[in-house]
């Protein structure tokens, strides 16, 4: 069964934020690259779940982030922890220069 990529509301806000300020922008082509981009990572996700630095973890979640290789977003994904990595969820989309704020695994309950 191939592995899910899912995405958590925070991430979907985060998304729309992003995607808002580009469309206001004038930037229709920066707003395909942000969407082709969301695809590229979610699709190596599905082979590489352990890609990226740990960011932060706990006794239920291990966060890790990891950056578009082609444009200036970072997204930052958790998945529970077991011995072998099951859904992984899209919990957040900085740019790449955004202060973002620390990395609490904590933060997230992620639906089953």
């Amino acid at each position: 069964m191939p592995r899910r990529i899912l995405l958590h509301e925070d991430f979907l806000a985060d998304a729309r934020r992003h995607e808002d300020w580009l469309a206001r922008s004038g930037n229709e082509d920066w707003l395909a690259n942000l969407l082709i981009g969301i695809e590229e990572v979610a699709a190596l996700l599905r082979r590489y779940p352990a890609i990226g630095p740990v960011l932060a973890e706990d006794e239920r979640l291990v966060l890790r982030s990891f950056p578009f290789r082609r444009y200036p977003y970072v997204i930052w994904f958790a998945y529970r922890r077991r011995t072998r990595i099951g859904d992984v969820w899209l919990v957040r989309l900085f740019g790449a220069h955004q202060d973002r704020p620390s990395a609490d695994p904590g933060t997230w309950h992620l639906p089953r």
